[in-house]
């Protein structure tokens, strides 16, 4: 087992605990029973089922013949594309669930038991419980909240209120971490580092590179909770900037070799 760690800043000490994070990629198409593309506008070779699927009063399961249903059921893929929209609905509960947001308007699901990816697109809120929230790029204008759910922040905006809550995992992955202006140090890269103060200022440069800014509070009240029972992590991964220039030299020196 890993030995724990402290990451150390003057602004006091905190319990680092190696933890494993997620990647957010969409699974092979071929692990699930109905996959449903919803968009108007789709990479090649996709085929689009219809630009909105969900309508949150109709009674019934969604499937290709049935897009207006208001329950996502179980082995399902949804891919949303540019132009598409998920109207108000219930994502699970059921095994092998898995919604995809590539671009597009997402209103207000309710998640149980499911993986959701966001890449892009607007999300005007949602509700999670016991799920998988991986989110590297949209916009969310409206209340996220997350009960007994893991969480992967590494790009993308909040524009409203978020909660992690219930004994959910947030990691937050990027550079430049710092608590109340003072950067946090001992940290390595690819690992994840438990921080148990709250009510501080958190700031970091994501790993897509947006701005991370934001009061972290344990209670009822800001616009991004984290209380005590939740578990927040940072996770240390290489600026937009060097990972590129990483990249490059190391293209560099496999040209060098030949």
């Amino acid at each position: 087992m890993e030995s724990i760690r402290n990451a150390v800043c003057a602004a006091g000490v905190f319990v680092a605990v190696p933890l494993a994070g997620a990647a957010a990629t969409p699974s092979d198409p071929s692990n699930f029973v109905t996959v449903l593309n919803i968009g108007t506008v789709a990479p090649d070779g996709v085929v689009l089922n219809g630009p909105i699927v969900g309508s949150g009063d109709e009674d019934g399961i969604i499937t290709a013949d049935n897009l207006f249903g208001e329950v996502l059921g179980a082995d399902t893929q949804l891919n949303l594309y540019t132009g598409g929209t998920i109207d108000s609905m219930d994502i699970g509960p059921g095994n092998n669930i898995e919604v995809n947001v590539f671009d597009g308007f997402v209103d207000d699901p309710f998640i149980r038991d499911a993986r959701v990816n966001v890449f892009g697109g607007n999300v005007d809120g949602l509700f999670m419980r016991d799920g998988e929230l991986n989110v590297t790029g949209g916009v969310f204008t409206d209340n996220v909240t997350a009960l007994g759910s893991t969480i992967e922040y590494s790009g993308g905006v909040f524009q409203a209120p978020f909660v992690a809550t219930v004994g959910s995992i947030l990691n937050i992955s990027g550079s430049n971490f710092a608590i109340n202006g003072v950067p946090l140090t001992g940290l390595e890269v690819g690992e994840a580092f438990e921080i148990t103060q709250r009510d501080m200022r958190l700031t970091a440069t994501l790993a897509d590179g947006t701005e991370f800014d934001e009061r972290i509070r344990p209670g009822s009240i800001g616009d991004f909770r984290v209380p005590t029972s939740s578990t927040l992590t940072v996770t240390l991964v290489p600026a937009p900037g060097v990972a590129l220039a990483l990249g490059g030299a190391g293209l560099i020196a496999n040209r060098r070799r030949r």
